[in-house]
């Protein structure tokens, strides 16, 4: 007996058993194999995840997000049996160190290196516990917007261009230390893009600041229109609110500056100024998901700052992120000036008079699953 021969439950049951990269060879065999693969994408992914919504319909991209927990197992081993929160103290004690040797005018690592550990242990003032009480407010919005208690506390946790440098330098070594925490991060992910949350508005950030997150971005200027790249670390970008385009000189991003005679513990002793960022300009667009994957930006960020910029004072701040192990293609370049961008204040419609910044301008495309 052919395959040709065998019903769609029985091909489906077949195909389940070959790996994302030779599904998508068997998709390009025949119509008929085109529409099982989704299938059998779908049951060999709900092997790797558990709680995914029920039902085939529930994601148009199967074999995309399968690719992406096979590329992970591949590079970082399965899915460790404990949770994320067991990595909460090395990840964060690594991501402390980077950011502590960012600053030349610090005192040697090796002198603070166990009062920084001390800080990060159980009950001391950085530790998982205390850093989620801190949070409280954003992680409930979180749970509001769609997510569990468990997948807020763990964007809470791998939140930071420090954290997030980390986590790539792990995966491109093929280490197993932060298995858990990447695992859960695609997980949770794929699982809320699958409730079909609204769709991103358009946001921007700077080429700057994303290579903080994955050096990959700081290619983007070398780029040819409709050239794609495979970043694993994540991304954030912003709202075009008039507190990042306050003028046509360029993007500006939150700077913390402590203030009062505080020590720096309470969140009260910090406030957010908005200082310039001197680097082109990259816009996200959003679009319904398909099956090459996911093409929006996931809301993870729900804080009211207090600024020293604007009539009030205050700005919601409106930020978005790009999962781990996403696709990035360039739709189109601008030259400084001319582009438009038509900053507003959360909830408000968008000026009038649009701004034309002096930066170059690279709008992309994600794709996630």
């Amino acid at each position: 007996m052919s395959a040709c021969h065998l019903s769609d439950d029985l091909l489906v049951a077949v195909l389940s058993a070959l790996p994302a990269a030779e599904l998508r060879v068997a998709a390009a065999t025949c119509n008929r194999w085109r529409e099982c693969v989704p299938q059998a994408a779908e049951l060999r992914l709900r092997l790797h995840s558990l709680g995914l919504p029920v039902g085939c319909d529930a994601s148009p991209c199967w074999l995309r997000s399968l690719f992406t927990v096979e590329l992970l197992e591949a590079a970082v081993g399965p899915r460790p049996a404990h949770s994320w929160r067991v990595d909460y103290f090395e990840l964060h004690y690594r991501a402390c160190e980077k950011n502590w040797k960012k600053d030349t005018t610090n005192p040697p690592w090796e002198e603070v290196a166990e009062s920084m550990r001390q800080q990060f242990e159980p009950g001391g003032i950085c530790s998982l516990d205390v850093d989620c009480s801190r949070s409280v407010d954003c992680i409930m919005d979180r749970q509001r917007a769609g997510w569990s208690e468990d997948a807020a506390h763990l964007l809470q946790h791998a939140a930071g261009e420090e954290e997030s440098q980390v986590l790539v330098e792990s995966y491109l070594a093929g280490c197993s230390d932060f298995a858990a925490t990447m695992h859960s991060l695609v997980a949770e992910c794929c699982s809320y893009l699958m409730r079909g949350p609204p769709l991103a508005p358009e946001c921007y950030c700077t080429v700057r600041e994303l290579s903080h997150f994955e050096s990959e971005w700081a290619t983007l200027p070398t780029r040819r229109v409709g050239e794609s790249f495979f970043c694993v670390g994540g991304a954030a970008a912003r709202e075009p609110l008039s507190c990042y385009f306050p003028d046509e000189r360029g993007m500006r991003f939150e700077k913390s500056v402590q203030t009062g005679a505080g020590n720096g513990e309470d969140i009260r002793d910090w406030m957010t100024t908005y200082v310039l960022d001197d680097s082109p300009v990259v816009r996200f667009l959003s679009s319904a998901a398909d099956r090459n994957g996911f093409h929006s930006l996931i809301q993870d960020q729900f804080n009211r700052w207090e600024s020293d910029v604007g009539p009030r004072g205050e700005y919601e701040h409106a930020s978005w992120s790009a999962p781990m192990f996403c696709t990035a293609t360039l739709v189109e370049k601008h030259a400084p000036g001319e582009w438009e961008v038509r900053p507003s204040k959360q909830g408000l419609r968008p000026a009038r008079c649009a701004l034309r910044p002096q930066q170059a301008l690279y709008t992309v495309r994600l794709s996630s699953g």
